[in-house]
């Protein structure tokens, strides 16, 4: 798997909108040595009844943006939760074990 565009990552609001219905649609993207890259982007959500939800799409954009350092944060917490169940001798039916398979799988996930 390639590499993910390192962060930080920030969010801004497209310069036009095509329609009002766009006016929640929000621009993630990362500067880089001076450059700016387009990461991706999340669109106003409408519920079932085509109803429109705002704050939805600003509410994925933070969480989107959020998701290098939520990554490198869950390696680091993974690594010293390993390190301390090993040390005080933790055996498998520790509930600690299982929060460290979910973390690894997540990061698999991400990586």
């Amino acid at each position: 798997m390639s590499e993910y565009t390192p962060g930080p990552w920030k969010i801004a609001l497209p310069k036009k909108h095509v329609s009002p219905d766009q006016k929640e649609d929000r621009l993630i993207y990362a500067k880089i040595n001076g450059k700016t890259y387009h990461v991706g982007e999340t669109y106003q959500y409408r519920n079932h009844d085509f109803k429109s939800c705002d704050g939805v799409s600003l509410a994925n954009a933070r969480l989107i943006v959020a998701a290098p350092e939520l990554l490198e944060a869950c390696k680091a917490i993974m690594k010293q939760a390993v390190n301390m169940a090993e040390l005080l001798e933790l055996d498998a039916s520790e509930s600690v074990w299982a929060h460290i398979a979910d973390c690894s799988d997540v990061i698999a996930k991400a990586e």
